[in-house]
């Protein structure tokens, strides 16, 4: 598959096109071949732990756009339909893009996360993305050995999360991991995210879409503080000692920003539903 090919299928961004054929054209290095013997290695392989390499995030980026074709194959051999291909591939363009936004510069921070992709246990179906692992033993009435989904909300742009969208994509997961996995049948999915943190319910209005989202689960175990988390996911920032630099253009924005200037500390909650 030719640079050009690469570019297209991952989506990558008219900004970052220039920066990403060079990285390709290069002769690949030593841990770039390192890297993509990893991917070879965790394809198919379900509830892997993500590599924990110290390799730079361009020899991952490189490594995870050589390995396409790769996993192509892999996809095909399964039978999965091209469109859940290519809007599952795609993250890998929206990433990029969001390392720039991000850090101002070219990268890929988020690779760790892109390698999950590449086991060919995580699908992007219709609004939300699903993975399929095995369940934790903290969530209620989850059986010995039995798998689940991890449900993840991915950025895109113009795209809301609204009621019928994620209920269009829960049944959406319903039926493809039942067709495609039906050695590990699924009956429930969970989130752990920071949008299951309780203030946002309580301080969000009643009829938004993340209320709504979060009010579909049943919440278990307890709340983690991850400061971080609210102001990456709602500006794109991971320094959130300037608050009062941060634009409040959103109620979102507005509630995030006012509980860490008040002293309060964000927290990542864990829910789960029946599929």
């Amino acid at each position: 598959m030719d640079i050009q090919s690469l570019l297209k299928l991952a989506e990558i961004r008219p900004a970052d096109q220039r920066e990403v054929s060079e990285l390709l054209a290069q002769e690949p290095t030593a841990p770039v071949f390192q890297a993509l013997q990893i991917l070879r290695d965790r394809l198919g392989s379900i509830g892997e732990p993500p590599p924990s390499g110290d390799q730079e995030e361009l020899v991952w980026m490189n490594a995870l756009l050589r390995f396409l074709p790769e996993q192509l194959a892999w996809y095909q051999q399964q039978g999965i339909p091209d469109q859940v291909v290519q809007a599952t591939i795609a993250d890998i363009g929206r990433h990029i893009a969001i390392s720039r936004v991000t850090n101002g510069r070219f990268g890929l921070q988020t690779w760790r996360w892109l390698t999950e992709h590449a086991t060919g246990t995580l699908y992007q179906l219709g609004r939300l993305q699903f993975q399929i692992h095995p369940g934790p033993a903290a969530l209620p009435g989850l059986q010995s050995g039995e798998h689940i989904l991890g449900i993840h909300i991915p950025e895109i742009q113009g795209s809301p999360l609204s009621p019928s969208a994620v209920q269009d994509s829960l049944a959406k997961a319903k039926d493809f991991f039942a067709r495609y996995f039906p050695a590990q049948p699924v009956r429930l999915a969970n989130c752990i995210s920071w949008l299951l943190d309780p203030y946002l319910s309580a301080n969000l209005p009643a009829e938004s879409n993340i209320v709504r989202f979060a009010a579909l689960f049943s919440h278990y175990g307890e709340l983690v503080d991850t400061p971080s988390d609210a102001v990456y996911f709602t500006f794109r920032r991971r320094d959130f000692s300037q608050v009062s630099d941060l634009p409040r253009d959103t109620i979102l924005q507005q509630v995030v920003a006012g509980r860490i200037e008040h002293g309060g500390a964000w927290q990542v909650g864990k829910g789960y539903l029946s599929l």
